[in-house]
């Protein structure tokens, strides 16, 4: 394992956002027995998901996040901007053209677009301080957005599943502060595991995830990635680990053998179902106690990815969570 040590920036401002519409199992399952659907929510541990209605996009919650995070800092100082998603408007404007047009940008700003799942945050992050790095560029914005919901048929994974955003803010530090990042990707599975979504090459029209193979690859190599990226006993006061729901996050506590006392004590797949990538920042924001501390940051995702990073983020950041109205709440099944 490449373990890379870079300087750490400072985390400003996280601006998370949701779409405002909200489905519950029963509203969802109304032909589901009432004792199936309470197993249901023990398994998954939550009750209700959140989805955009068939007018928003992940351009919108993106937008409506970058908003909240200039109220309190001039867009004119941002030098470059990373868009993250797995479910961009188009082909074709990129996603951080959109941004740019509607948020009225300067010129000169440097942006870069990115396809990405459930890694997507921690990597953002990396790039963002590698970035920061360069003498010229003092102020970074990341945005995850996704609103996967629109190319999901799946039952059991549609039922699950959160559109939301979240816009992080990262300004240069003075102060040297190392942080450490890793990566592991295992092309076995690619294209057995995520199923190919049609785009130029012929696929299907939909997105479709075993989560047999995502589930047992995990299970088997996450424990190994784990165990390298700690080798050194630099361990961390608390753990964030991405996961799609209860079952699965106390499964990897378990291989992990991780102390409870070093994991947050609410989960925000409890509040907002699955939220993809933005998982993490979600946790982050119920559990505000953890700022100031050293944090472990570990996510998997799907091909498959694994990932960590290591951060200390200021006790004074700023987190906050809106939601975005809409104009059409039908947004069953989009």
């Amino acid at each position: 394992m490449k373990k890379i040590k870079i300087q750490q920036h400072n985390i400003k401002n996280i601006e998370l956002v949701l779409p405002q519409f909200n489905l519950n199992y029963n509203q969802e399952f109304p032909e589901i027995h009432d004792k199936k659907i309470k197993r249901i929510k023990e398994h998954l541990g939550f009750s209700k998901h959140f989805i955009c209605d068939q007018e928003t996009y992940a351009s919108d919650l993106a937008i409506d996040a970058l908003k909240n995070i200039f109220k309190n800092f001039d867009s004119k100082k941002l030098d470059a901007l990373i868009v993250i998603s797995p479910s961009p408007d188009f082909l074709a404007p990129s996603m951080s053209f959109l941004i740019h047009q509607k948020l009225n940008l300067h010129n000169d700003l440097i942006m870069i677009d990115k396809f990405g799942f459930c890694t997507s945050i921690t990597q953002g992050i990396f790039e963002a301080f590698t970035i920061l790095n360069n003498e010229n560029i003092n102020n970074v914005a990341i945005v995850y957005t996704s609103v996967i919901n629109k190319k999901i048929n799946d039952t059991n994974f549609f039922m699950y599943s959160s559109d939301s955003a979240c816009a992080i803010l990262i300004e240069k530090a003075n102060v040297y502060h190392k942080c450490t990042y890793a990566e592991q990707n295992f092309s076995d599975c690619t294209l057995k595991e995520t199923l190919p979504m049609t785009c130029y090459k012929e696929g299907i029209n939909e997105l479709k995830i075993n989560n047999d193979i995502f589930f047992n690859f995990t299970q088997e190599k996450l424990p190994i990635f784990f165990d390298l990226f700690l080798d050194d006993g630099n361990t961390p006061d608390f753990y964030l680990l991405h996961s799609p729901n209860k079952f699965t996050y106390f499964q990897l506590i378990s291989k992990l053998n991780i102390e409870k006392n070093k994991i947050p004590s609410v989960f925000a797949f409890e509040k907002f179902g699955f939220l993809n990538a933005n998982s993490i920042m979600f946790d982050l924001f119920l559990n505000q106690h953890l700022l100031g501390r050293k944090l472990l940051l570990m996510t998997q995702g799907a091909s498959i990815s694994l990932n960590a990073i290591t951060l200390e983020i200021h006790k004074n950041t700023k987190i906050n969570l809106n939601f975005l109205n809409q104009g059409n709440n039908n947004a069953k099944r989009n």
